[in-house]
């Protein structure tokens, strides 16, 4: 299932959090993001304090897997792929 999320209230992300608690450690949950983790406040609606609920709740047990530019230009330069364990 794929969830493009708008939340534009407290209330909103609120309901969020409840979600995102009712599948901690018992789904997985995948998200994508082009943001870094203390930018993701502003996806809901400024509340600080339901941010870092969802974090700690999706942080908990997670994997994160960030890749940088460096690592697409050194695959193309080298024509060899990579993985994490390589960056």
């Amino acid at each position: 299932m794929r969830l493009d999320i708008s939340i534009s209230s407290k209330e909103e992300a609120n309901h969020f959090f409840q979600i995102i608690s009712k599948r901690y450690e018992k789904s997985s949950t995948i998200f994508t993001s082009n943001l870094v983790f203390s930018k993701w406040v502003q996806v809901f609606a400024g509340d600080k304090i339901v941010t870092t609920a969802i974090l700690d709740r999706v942080l908990h047990t997670h994997i994160s897997s960030i890749f940088k530019e460096i690592a697409t230009d050194l695959k193309r330069k080298t024509n060899r792929s990579f993985t994490l364990r390589n960056l």
